[in-house]
């Protein structure tokens, strides 16, 4: 599965892509300093202070926040589809089966 961001963090704004999703929330927290000078801990802290869960290992909040404001997906078929990464994730375990 192949996974996009559309940096607009960067000028000009460019197309990004990764094979897998700790390679998504790394570049999150780059584009996150870049986007809020605050890396990824001090995000998710604020987010919660806000009322927002607990962040989990998969970093659901913070993925889901930078979802918010960024276009993020993935590409199936050459097309991009913007979905839900951490639920996504979720359900490729394989105990919920093809």
């Amino acid at each position: 599965m192949t996974f996009y961001i559309i940096d607009t963090t960067l000028n000009p704004a460019q197309e990004k892509q990764f094979q897998n999703y700790p390679e998504v929330v790394n570049y999150l927290e780059g584009m996150s300093q870049r986007a809020y000078q605050m890396n990824r801990k001090q995000r998710t802290i604020l987010l919660e202070e806000m009322g927002h869960g607990a962040d989990d290992l998969n970093a659901t909040l913070f993925v889901r926040s930078m979802q918010d404001q960024f276009n993020i997906g993935i590409l199936r078929e050459g097309r991009r589809m913007r979905c839900d990464l951490s639920e996504l994730i979720t359900f490729q375990k394989p105990e919920y089966g093809d």
